[in-house]
């Protein structure tokens, strides 16, 4: 319902899921990293939303995925979207360490840019 002929139209969460399931149906390894700006503590086998705050690291992408063994930082922009300055760092240091930076803005962006890093690690 969000995919047309290929491309994603809507929003970043849309693209995100349109990802995952890429990922999901190649049985590719993936986390997606939600900063819902909540603090959230686990106690024993449940989990307790304490208020508002940040749970994750400043600038950290939407997805990680594993290629090869490696990680490969995904993080998806809507069509007029811009990376924040804290997400470039983040990014930079990512790719320096770990060689793979993807940021899409349609499904299509992202399955080339993935294609293209096929033998990545090998």
């Amino acid at each position: 319902k969000y995919v047309k002929r290929g491309k994603v139209h809507g929003s970043e969460q849309d693209l995100v899921r349109a990802i995952m399931e890429y990922l999901d149906l190649w049985k590719v390894p993936h986390v997606h990293i939600r900063n819902v700006g909540a603090i959230i503590r686990t106690y024993g086998k449940g989990l307790v939303r304490l208020g508002k705050g940040r749970v994750t690291q400043v600038g950290v992408p939407d997805l990680v995925a594993n290629r090869n063994g490696r990680m490969v930082a995904i993080e998806t922009k809507s069509v007029t979207g811009k990376l924040e300055s804290e997400q470039i760092v983040w990014l930079l240091n990512h790719k320096k360490n770990f060689g793979a930076v993807i940021t899409p803005r349609t499904l299509e962006e992202f399955v080339a840019a993935w294609e293209e890093i096929e033998g990545f690690g090998a």
